[in-house]
């Protein structure tokens, strides 16, 4: 999280986002997610929001992804503006407009896709 030592970290089983601080390990807080196997999270460059992709119960905590679709990796644009959220049943990543909270686009990504990262260069590529 921006300025502190603090991580956010899913917990599967107990259906929580907890944000926890490296150097004690306390748990700063434990914010409940309501939904079975909240699997991975997202969080903004400032700290602000943090999203996390529900596998088992196959949704994000306010519905973006379509029915099914598999959510699981999440990563937010530098500007907070759109967060990508990998739709592993589906082969896609799904571009969400955090304000909205709704889908503005989607992109291929071949078979399974799980964990996503933002970069603004492409690797191998010039």
């Amino acid at each position: 999280m921006a300025g502190d030592s603090i991580v956010a970290v899913t917990s599967e089983t107990n259906k929580f986002l907890l944000l926890v601080r490296i150097a004690t390990g306390e748990i700063v807080k434990a914010v409940p997610t309501g939904q079975n196997g909240s699997h991975m999270v997202g969080v903004t460059r400032d700290g602000t929001r943090g999203w996390t992709g529900n596998i088992g119960s196959n949704k994000e905590r306010h519905r973006i992804a379509d029915k099914d679709a598999g959510p699981q990796g999440i990563v937010f644009t530098p500007d907070g503006k759109y967060a990508l959220l990998s739709l592993s049943t589906m082969g896609r990543v799904a571009i969400i407009g955090v304000m909205g909270r709704k889908q503005v686009g989607q992109l291929m990504a071949g078979e399974t896709p799980d964990g996503v990262a933002y970069t603004a260069k492409v690797f191998g590529m010039k």
